[in-house]
């Protein structure tokens, strides 16, 4: 098991901030950077995409399809412990409508597997769990 330093730990916090940040800016070249080169991400609905150009170029179908500028994430601090790989980061998250009205969309759990690599704390494998149960959510002003 690795042990991480407060340093450690706010870099890889500041990592999962960034993801957030980069996904709702459009920034897929940069939301992709924060994987490694072999990075894995994990959908809810189990899709794979493996590597920087499939990462960037699903953020960017993501980002350009209709509705996907419409929302933004919101995420809980992460939980961030050591591993034999490196760190695990885990955090909740939910979707905000954009357009004013507070609308919880899919309240998941995220976890991110984590390691050094160019001398930096990448993702190296992401997976999405979606927590809200079919029909429900909650809406509400601003």
């Amino acid at each position: 098991m690795t042990s991480l330093t407060a340093d450690d730990r706010l870099e890889i916090a500041e990592v999962m901030a960034r993801w957030a940040a980069f996904e709702d800016g459009g920034q897929a070249e940069a939301w992709a950077g924060l994987f490694t080169a072999d990075g894995v991400s994990t959908s809810a609905s189990g899709k794979h995409l493996t590597g920087h150009a499939a990462l960037a170029g699903n953020a960017r179908t993501r980002w350009n399809k209709p509705g996907g500028q419409d929302v933004a994430h919101i995420f809980a601090a992460p939980v961030i412990e050591p591993s034999t790989e490196g760190a695990i980061a885990r955090h909740y998250g939910v979707l905000v409508d954009r357009a004013g009205a507070v609308v919880l969309g899919v309240l998941s759990r995220r976890t991110c597997h984590l390691r050094r690599e160019d001398g930096r704390w990448r993702i190296f494998y992401r997976e999405i769990e979606h927590l809200t149960k079919a029909g429900s959510s909650v809406s509400g002003e601003m």
